[in-house]
């Protein structure tokens, strides 16, 4: 018989922290699941205590509280959340409940917000944003796991022959045209260049004009060279159809470094009556006689949502995953499309006003096969489907179990193939609907529908459900005394009396603390007896070979 020496602490942190009294006989239950946002949930029952402390004890001062749980030898500690106090008038007594800080992220909620386009390139960086926005001082753990998010906008590059790609045809200067096939960024490798005979310099792009429609916002943007520093900038004259400007738009001339290219852009809106731009790139003088001018890379596009996207691409640019790249016309001397591959929402990145932090993260997470993760020491983690905490469950009828139920159950989150709808309006208040699916083999036997009330994240997210699925359907659950060192997603071996022995992944773990117990619910599979994953210890530990087992 195992006679527990556990004890329970719960302490309202402040200046000096508070401690609360527990009912010692029920004193509450604290539990962990991996399927749940907030990981950590749990209540406590607390005995008679002082008015002021049930003052204190208010959630909407954001109070936490710490809960202390021993051995003797070993203290495990969770620092989580206050959610609701529940308190008899009669005694005094109260009930708590508490969460981990996802339960923070579903708190906050924003204007609309576009500064997260900035953070394309590491999905990372855009949890990070997010966290310290909603729960100032969070971060993720170090990780490696670390996509990009791109927004991905269709666009059209309204400028022919952008980057003197064969000829100059479209380009002039009052200076001979020099150009250059290679040297420029590697996105737009060709450029022309002018030299200077001692004054400054302008270099025209298209008398004829790229093409406008009045009343549409256009963003320019060109790569600039110049050596000695000189002063540079790029504008536009918009027109009308007889040729007279309308508008001249400037980019604020800057001290160019002469060591590499920069991207400059700009952004107008064409006027009533406007039907083309005349491009300009020019230096304010004086520039020494010799020394050169460059640019490339010419782009105008309608300015999309992302406020980022001044990025050059051509017909010839690459094609990725993300995007297709093809010329209008078959040639460089048309304009150029980009279009998403991926289908994904324009405003995928856009934090809607009312949205909270937790709805919008989760579902650009998991189209990754992620989850955003908060465990009882406030430490955030990115999470794939091979996370595996540390240490291992063993639980054996007969030697340490206390109880143990098994359960087959087709319908208890088990499915082979899943159909995903997402439905939302767009920043332009136009609905949208996405539907992708993904069935782990054909023919699928048990298909799953979800429906979301969010942008669409691009694929990704029927495969994730799918694949967590494939753990369900039999739920294992067993009890024990509690050693605190029981988390999710830990290795188990457990062994129920007429049952195959099951191995697999713990999926919740649950701490009764009046009855000093632990019940652990598994993600479990059948196991043959002499299989190598019942064995005690690795591989590597063991003696001979694996024909000699």
């Amino acid at each position: 018989m195992t006679v527990s020496t556990n004890t329970y602490r719960a302490y309202l942190l402040g200046a000096p922290d508070i401690e609360l009294p527990l009912d010692d006989d029920a004193p509450g239950r604290l539990t962990l699941d991996a399927g749940r946002a907030p990981q950590v949930q749990g209540s406590l029952t607390l005995k008679p205590q002082s008015l002021a402390v049930l003052d204190a004890l208010d959630p909407r001062e954001s109070a936490r509280v710490r809960v202390e749980c021993s051995t003797g030898t070993t203290t495990r500690f969770f620092n989580l959340g206050l959610r609701k106090r529940s308190a008899s008038q009669a005694d005094a007594g109260a009930t708590i409940d508490l969460a981990s800080d996802e339960a923070l992220l579903d708190d906050y909620r924003p204007l609309d917000d576009l500064a997260l386009f900035a953070a394309q390139d590491s999905l990372r960086d855009l949890v990070d944003q997010v966290l310290a926005t909603a729960i100032p001082g969070a971060a993720l753990e170090p990780g490696t796991i670390d996509p990009p998010v791109r927004a991905l906008i269709d666009s059209t590059n309204l400028v022919r022959n952008p980057r003197a790609q064969l000829n100059t045809t479209d380009w002039s200067s009052a200076s001979a045209l020099l150009r250059q096939s290679t040297g420029g960024p590697a996105y737009a490798p060709s450029y022309v260049a002018v030299q200077s005979g001692g004054g400054g310099l302008m270099l025209s792009y298209s008398d004829a004009g790229v093409p406008l429609q009045a009343g549409v916002r256009y963003r320019l943007s060109a790569d600039i060279g110049a050596d000695l520093g000189q002063i540079v900038g790029i504008d536009a004259l918009v027109k009308n159809s007889s040729g007279t400007v309308l508008l001249d738009v400037a980019e604020a001339p800057i001290a160019k470094d002469a060591t590499a290219w920069q991207r400059m852009a700009v952004e107008f809106t064409a006027p009533a009556g406007a039907v083309k731009a005349q491009l300009r790139a020019f230096t304010t003088g004086p520039v020494v006689a010799g020394h050169y001018f460059a640019v490339t890379g010419w782009r105008v596009s309608p300015v999309t949502i992302d406020p980022t996207d001044a990025g050059y691409f051509d017909g010839d640019t690459t094609d990725t995953d993300d995007y297709a790249y093809t010329w209008a016309a078959g040639g460089a001397f048309s304009t150029s499309i980009r279009t998403d591959r991926l289908d994904r929402a324009d405003d995928l990145l856009l934090w809607r006003a009312g949205v909270s932090a937790l709805d919008f993260l989760m579902p650009i997470v998991q189209a990754f096969g992620l989850r955003l993760v908060c465990d009882e020491r406030r430490a955030w983690s990115l999470r794939d489907e091979n996370h595996r905490a540390a240490g291992a469950v063993s639980v054996r009828y007969g030697v340490n179990m206390i109880a143990g139920d098994d359960t087959l159950d087709r319908q208890g989150g088990w499915f082979d193939a899943a159909v995903v709808t997402h439905r939302w309006r767009d920043a332009d208040g136009i609905e949208q609907t996405r539907t992708e699916s993904f069935a782990l083999h054909t023919p699928y036997t048990r298909c799953v529908l979800f429906e979301r009330d969010t942008p669409y994240p691009g694929p990704g997210f029927a495969e994730y459900a799918v694949r967590r699925a494939q753990g369900r359907g039999r739920d294992v659950s067993v009890t024990r005394v509690p050693d605190w060192t029981e988390h999710p997603e830990q290795h188990a071996t457990l062994l129920l009396t007429g049952a195959p022995a099951q191995v697999g992944i713990t999926q919740a773990v649950t701490f009764d603390l009046a009855r000093d117990e632990v019940t652990i619910t598994s993600r479990t599979a059948d196991t043959p007896p002499g299989a190598i994953d019942l064995l005690v210890g690795t591989i590597d530990a063991l003696v001979g070979t694996i024909d000699s087992l």
